[in-house]
């Protein structure tokens, strides 16, 4: 396997293609989303999510709130639970069915 390489050459407006390392061990991916699976696994990542569809494939998710952990558990679990990630994931849910109907 070859070292991974920055192309260098092209014209200005194709700079961030450009900058983008080359090779095996850097593969472009098509989905953003399969690009962070593929980053992610095996690690421990702290992430803040605009979309909690984003966190759905986590293995564990905790809720703070005011600087305390208010939930602690996995995405199903705490859908299931009485809390504030229910809530969330509800909230969402409706906005994105009014999106859905507006379009």
């Amino acid at each position: 396997m070859g070292k991974p390489t920055v192309e260098d050459n092209g014209p200005p407006e194709e700079e961030d293609r450009r900058r983008r390392p080359r090779g095996p061990k850097y593969p472009i991916e098509s989905s953003p989303l399969i690009a962070l699976d593929r980053l992610m696994a095996g690690r421990t990542v702290i992430a803040i999510a605009h979309r909690l569809s984003t966190l759905r494939s986590f293995d564990r998710i905790v809720v703070l709130q005011a600087g305390r952990v208010a939930e602690d558990g996995s995405p199903g679990g705490l859908v299931r639970g009485d809390g504030i990630y229910r809530d969330l994931v509800r909230r969402e849910m409706s906005r994105l069915e009014l999106e859905k109907q507006a379009a």
